[in-house]
């Protein structure tokens, strides 16, 4: 396998996840989802979720 078939191999999961990110906020914004409800908070049960979530949400276009 030479140099750019792994590259372009090893480049595709960090692009979905870069498109998977950029598609919650799309759509956060768009339908004012409040999906930062779910990122982590602390010193309770409930916030746990927020370990699984909060990769995938960001608060404005400055921070994604």
């Amino acid at each position: 396998m030479n140099k750019q078939n792994r590259l372009l191999q090893s480049s595709v999961f960090p692009l979905f996840f870069l498109l998977v990110i950029w598609a919650i906020f799309y759509f956060d914004v768009t339908y004012k989802l409040n999906l930062h409800q779910y990122g982590l908070q602390p010193l309770c049960v409930e916030g746990l979720k927020g370990i699984f979530t909060m990769p995938l949400l960001h608060s404005d276009l400055g921070h994604i």
